[in-house]
């Protein structure tokens, strides 16, 4: 294997490269690359081989505010057993050599530098990207390695083919979010990534704390979604072109911010295609970021000139399995409602400024529905939903709780506001605790068990006998089935001992 070895007078530095801005360039500098090639005889050693009169370097250079040189021809000369490249003129500043290719008169590859994650990545010591910095008031002279190319194929050195259209890697930077006093910092992190092509998983990868690379197909006119997981972190994923993701990489690495499940308001959509839908309500303006989990995210703003500002919010998936994350003012929103669509669970608990809450449809049977957070919650109706448990604020400021349609195993009612009403329809629950001695109404409608209706009498019975709690109205009118003898004759006692109002 031939080799022309080229090598560098400064260090690498990718995370210069990803993540900062650079400084106004205002001043050009010669750059320039020396050659020199071992020999076949001698590989190792320091000879000159011969290149035929004529070659030339293409040379593709990007910063960080995008593409500089795309497959730029620059002359080469031979000064007695060496090889030189005419210098080229480059604004101060720090770039990546993103193509390095030797050509012949009939531009035939001769010579190429592979890229990070190709075959042959490994056989030199610094695989493209490859970053340089140009300094002010001097020549720049670097040296690069390269392997012929007439001896190996395209894909060996992460082409598709040598027409220079081929993005190969996808340099990707994963960050969490940390706060020091009042500011927040960036810090590198690791995770997992699937990447799709044309909705083909092309490979999953293990991403460290660093700038990583991982190996694309190619395809010009496909489209690709990259997934990026870490534990207690809500999933990042995005969807682009092949044009967006060669602009994401002349701008250097795509970098993903991970946010913490504890920082977001998350819903999980049913695991079908159509539209989900939901309103939101706030109290004062300010705005929030929907990240609708499938590659969209959404910026919403509400208005400070609207009273109580609203939001209907909307979305049609195409694809399963994702997860809603809302981000940004979410102390500011008041009610959140969704609407005729099963969904799989929610987390509210970053909501502490929620004071109506209506689930419809959820099916997580097997979790709980934690509402301890969510202290200033005055409204709360359940249609259709079941939850393991329902855990709501201890003596919280709750006036009305409405379940119909729900299957709930354990739910615990506590109320320390004035006026409490409890509202119960065509719904089974195991378990009905209640501490409360606001208590006004309790209203039972439609189909019940007489397990069901026997434990709501119980514990209401228990409730008022313990905390003394007169002239509540009990409406049973709208029940299809009649009290058990036990529950009935509770009713009565409660009538008689604390001026109960029983409709039935």
């Amino acid at each position: 294997m031939k080799k022309i070895t080229l090598l560098t007078a400064f260090a690498v530095a990718l995370l210069m490269f990803a993540c900062s801005e650079e400084e106004p360039l205002v001043q050009k500098e010669q750059v320039q690359f020396t050659l020199r090639i071992p020999s076949s005889e001698n590989p190792g050693g320091r000879s000159a081989a011969h290149l035929p009169s004529g070659v030339k370097i293409l040379i593709s250079l990007s910063n960080a505010s995008g593409t500089v040189l795309t497959r730029h021809p620059v002359s080469i000369l031979k000064l007695g057993d060496s090889y030189i490249t005419e210098p080229i003129q480059l604004n101060t500043g720090q770039y990546s050599i993103i193509d390095f290719l030797i050509v012949n008169n009939d531009d035939k590859i001769l010579f190429a530098t592979p890229k990070q994650g190709s075959p042959l990545a490994t056989a030199v010591s610094h695989s493209l990207p490859y970053t340089l910095t140009v300094e002010k008031g001097k020549i720049s002279t670097f040296e690069i390695e390269v392997i012929d190319a007439v001896k190996n194929n395209p894909d060996a050195f992460g082409y598709a083919s040598f027409n220079l259209k081929v993005i190969d890697t996808l340099p990707i930077s994963v960050f969490i979010a940390t706060r020091m006093g009042q500011s927040e910092n960036l810090e590198f992190t690791d995770a997992k990534a699937s990447l799709y092509s044309n909705g083909i998983l092309v490979g999953e990868f293990a991403l460290g704390a660093k700038v990583n690379y991982i190996p694309l197909d190619g395809q010009q006119d496909g489209s690709y979604k990259l997934v990026v997981k870490k534990e207690n972190f809500i999933d990042f994923v995005k969807t682009f072109s092949y044009k967006e993701l060669m602009e994401g990489i002349d701008q250097g690495s795509i970098k993903v911010v991970l946010v913490s499940k504890d920082d977001a308001f998350t819903i999980t959509p049913p695991n079908s295609l159509g539209v989900f839908d939901f309103s939101l309500q706030f109290s004062e303006a300010g705005t929030i970021y929907v990240n609708w989990g499938d590659g969209t995210i959404e910026t919403v703003n509400f208005d400070s000139e609207d009273w109580l500002p609203s939001a209907n919010l909307s979305h049609e998936y195409e694809s399963y399995e994702n997860i809603i994350s809302i981000t940004g003012d979410l102390h500011k929103i008041r009610l959140f409602e969704n609407h005729a669509v099963y969904a799989a669970g929610v987390d509210v608990s970053q909501l502490t400024g929620l004071e109506m809450l209506t689930l419809r449809g959820f099916s997580a049977s097997s979790s709980v529905l934690d509402l301890t957070e969510n202290l200033k919650l005055e409204y709360l109706t359940l249609e259709g939903s079941d939850f393991k448990d329902v855990a709501l604020p201890n003596y919280s400021v709750l006036q009305v709780v409405r379940l119909e349609g729900c299957n709930i195993e354990n739910i615990d009612v506590r109320s320390n506001a004035e006026s409490f009403g409890l509202y119960i329809g065509t719904s089974e629950i195991s378990n009905l605790s209640i501490s409360t001695g606001s208590l006004y109404t309790v209203e039972l409608s439609g189909s019940m068990s007489t397990k069901t209706t026997d434990g709501i009498t119980n514990a209401l019975y228990d409730n008022a006998s313990t905390e003394e709690v007169y002239n509540v109205t009990f409406d049973t009118s709208r029940l299809n089935e009649e009290l058990s003898e036990q529950s009935t004759n509770k009713i009565i006692f409660l009538e008689n001992a604390y001026s109960w109002h029983w409709i039935n």
